[in-house]
């Protein structure tokens, strides 16, 4: 036991990053890494008791949906057709970055919101999923 993580006597949000990258294939997934260097035990032990990864990334995959219909609406509000391409990006970061932080803040108050997080610091970072959304911001 000393090797796991616990919720409520050692809980692993302090010392793990979740992640979401694309695997082999091409589809998301949620990564859980070790803050440190390396993969600790206690990581590998939390993937395979609770199966966190798989199940988050079952998740995410509902929480881009949502994030995605969010986004669509907030693209209805702004207008659209006076602003460029390149501005309308930068509406999007900001709306982006303006909600992982809220995220970050409440983490521990809703189990999705550390998905959600980790998704649209991948979605910033990601070419090709940023562009993806920009054409769902403008309604395309």
């Amino acid at each position: 036991m000393l090797d796991t993580f616990h919720p409520y006597e050692r809980p692993a949000i302090e010392y793990v990053n979740v992640e979401t990258n694309i695997d082999t294939v091409g589809r998301l997934q949620v990564v859980i890494r070790d803050r440190q260097t390396q993969q600790s035990k206690r990581v590998d032990n939390l993937n395979s008791i609770l199966s966190l990864e798989k199940r988050w990334t079952d998740r995410l995959h509902r929480e881009i949906g949502l994030l995605r219909d969010q986004i669509v609406d907030e693209g209805r509000k702004e207008n659209i057709t006076s602003k460029t391409r390149e501005e309308l990006e930068s509406i999007l970061i900001d709306i982006l970055d303006t909600n992982r932080i809220s995220c970050n803040e409440r983490k521990s108050k809703h189990p999705n919101y550390v998905i959600r997080s980790s998704y649209m610091q991948y979605a910033m970072l990601n070419y090709y999923e940023f562009d993806m959304l920009v054409d769902q911001f403008l309604g395309v």
